[in-house]
């Protein structure tokens, strides 16, 4: 299961000037379905590979948008070493019975969240809870 200190590691105190209490109110109503979908699928290992990201960190962050939800806690990276949860998720994502519907979460693509496009070693799933401008399920950053 992953905690609010999974979640945000370190990040609120070290950045405290830049945390507010409704950040862990977000990730918390985020991490409940996560944690139900990663559960119903069987995931073991389950890493965080980025939650919290405060505005100093996520300017830093190659590729990330300067209004990313992980900015507020609405948005977590899971670890997909081998991308094999990706895979699943790709799967027909709109699908009424399918688990991104089933728990309300939106993913970005998993084409897209990989370290490299050939390198699946260190590869991810972001999760969030807001619909994306677009409405779909799976959505390209």
């Amino acid at each position: 299961m992953i905690t609010l200190d999974d979640y945000f590691g370190e990040r609120r105190t070290l950045y405290a000037a830049e945390f507010k209490p409704e950040f862990e109110e977000n990730a918390a109503r985020l991490l409940v379905p996560v944690n139900a979908l990663l559960e119903e699928l069987g995931v073991v290992q389950r890493k965080v590979a980025s939650g919290w990201r405060p505005p100093s960190v996520n300017r830093n962050v190659p590729n990330a948008k300067p209004k990313s939800l992980h900015q507020i806690g609405g948005a977590i990276d899971v670890s997909d070493p081998g991308g094999k949860l990706g895979q699943i998720l790709r799967v027909n994502p709109e699908s009424p019975s399918g688990p991104l519907v089933r728990h309300d979460l939106y993913i970005e693509n998993p084409g897209f969240t990989q370290g490299k496009k050939s390198d699946l070693s260190y590869a991810w799933v972001h999760f969030q809870l807001r619909p994306p401008a677009s409405k779909r399920r799976m959505f390209n950053p």
